[in-house]
């Protein structure tokens, strides 16, 4: 722009040049390809009632997968096997199984393995990974199908399975948090080393040991620890980690036969203990609500959007950009239509549903999508009905002189 002016300044006076060179610049459709930026994302909204209910634990979970993790077989040859983690919305304990590949039927043996120990869950919120979406298919079957007694198990419970839109990871940023932690604390463990599915089996069940006994809340007090509220406090009542070693200068007795403690000789004291767990546990459940649910809402306001966003609206009918990260060069990027605007509970347009040039639909948050200066001339419902009659848009007289003249007039050319 600098080295411009002075060559058209001696040839045009006072006109104004940069003004001029701005205007040729914003109207070149290379420039807008590469300079677009894409629509602005609406703030976080409130918090979803999954993550603010009180409800047993994995009633309302998320679930993931993270890996491969390289393992040693029998016969010392590398094999490759993944984690599969279910975070908790609500108390956010985690849950890990090792899965064998990334195949349907894989999950499906990981998820009846986690049913069976955790109970079955109100509500399943996942990504957009095929295995998880032929799991739902097989889930929401009511005839068993090809392997009858396996789909059977799974389709009599009436599981809700939801999904984020896709490339939108910070929607299911409850356990994408968790696989960052989890993955920290295996770096940590086994590192680079190439152990075998035994030992993995086993660091995994010591790492979610660790994960689940951290506090959710700040510590303070004199109490210290004793204060905390921590996940595995829900299930689990003082609960203490780790194997003890008995020393070696002590020797091990057998087990005396069992004998009932006094506290709970008598039916009474068994219920006055069973009261005395509820107790405890209706403390956690109050402790949840006055700090960690505080901590999470206010740390919840503070997220919003701070990336550069251009002012236009998403229309339907607009052609688009979208953002691939697989492509670092937008002249690779995809060009589609929007089809459709997606509202999220909250009223706010998070997504678009769009259509490619095969006829295929897909969803993409709007932070994905770059807006460019063309728009569809394709008809739409809406548009279709707010055409009118072009017979019934005439004006009318607005006086009765003007309306009776024609008549006047043609009963005159009839005489």
């Amino acid at each position: 722009m600098q080295s411009t002016d002075p060559h058209f300044a001696r040839a045009s006076g006072n006109q104004p040049i940069r003004r001029l060179c701005k205007r040729i610049l914003r109207g070149c459709s290379i420039c807008q390809r590469h300079n677009a930026v894409p629509f602005k994302y609406p703030n976080m909204g409130p918090l979803p009632a999954e993550r603010v209910t009180q409800s047993p634990p994995f009633s309302f979970r998320g679930v993931d997968l993270m890996g491969p993790l390289t393992i040693k077989n029998d016969r010392s040859e590398d094999e490759k096997r993944y984690v599969t983690l279910f975070t908790c919305l609500v108390i956010r304990m985690v849950h890990l199984e090792v899965a064998i590949d990334l195949s349907t039927r894989s999950f499906l043996l990981v998820f009846k393995r986690f049913v069976s120990r955790r109970g079955v869950p109100l509500k399943t919120i996942s990504d957009n990974g095929t295995n998880f979406h032929l799991a739902e298919t097989v889930l929401r079957q009511n005839e068993p199908s090809q392997c009858s007694e396996f789909s059977f198990f799974l389709a009599k419970h009436d599981i809700q399975w939801s999904f984020i839109p896709t490339a939108s990871p910070w929607m299911g940023g409850a356990w994408e948090r968790m696989i960052g932690t989890v993955k920290r604390a295996l770096l940590k463990t086994i590192r680079r080393r190439k152990v075998p599915e035994e030992i993995l089996a086993t660091v995994l069940c010591e790492v979610e040991s660790a994960v689940n006994s951290r506090p959710l809340t700040l510590i303070g007090g004199h109490d210290g620890m004793n204060d905390v509220l921590r996940p595995v406090n829900f299930i689990y009542k003082n609960i203490h980690h780790g194997m003890e070693v008995i020393p070696s200068g002590e020797q091990c007795y057998e087990d005396p036969v069992y004998k009932p403690t006094p506290e709970i000789a008598t039916q009474s004291d068994a219920k006055k203990a069973i009261a005395e767990v509820e107790k405890l546990t209706a403390k956690f459940w109050d402790k949840w609500k006055t700090e960690c649910l505080i901590e999470l809402r206010d740390r919840h306001v503070l997220c919003g959007t701070s990336y550069k966003s251009s002012k236009q609206s998403p229309r339907i009918g607009d052609v688009v950009l979208i953002d691939d990260d697989l492509q670092t060069s937008k002249d690779h990027w995809r060009m589609d239509l929007i089809q459709d605007l997606v509202t999220s509970k909250d009223g706010e347009i998070r997504s678009a549903l769009l259509r490619a040039g095969t006829g295929r639909c897909i969803q993409r948050p709007l932070n994905r999508l770059i807006p460019l200066e063309i728009h569809s001339t394709m008809t739409t419902p809406e548009a279709s009905s707010s055409v009118q009659d072009p017979t019934k848009s005439q004006k009318k007289p607005s006086t009765p002189h003007e309306r009776e003249r024609p008549l006047l007039e043609q009963k005159q050319r009839s005489q």
